[in-house]
């Protein structure tokens, strides 16, 4: 992304930030309370949430960008 100059660079990559952060805040919740329905619920919707909003639009922006360079 930086090699090509992608305006969209800090944006994608705070959402990157955010997701391992998140990620991360689950995974302590898993190692303090085991595997409940809460901690699949708060997983299940982030990867939900990830997978249909940021892979459907910042990483297509992020492809077009790069198809572009081609």
């Amino acid at each position: 992304m930086t090699d090509h100059y992608y305006t969209g660079y800090a944006l994608h990559k705070a959402k990157h930030d955010w997701f391992k952060i998140k990620f991360s805040d689950i995974r302590t919740k898993l190692d303090a309370e085991g595997i409940t329905p809460d901690v699949i619920i708060l997983n299940n919707s982030l990867l939900i949430t990830w997978f249909s909003n940021h892979i459907r639009s910042i990483d297509m922006m992020l492809g077009s960008f790069l198809k572009s360079k081609i």
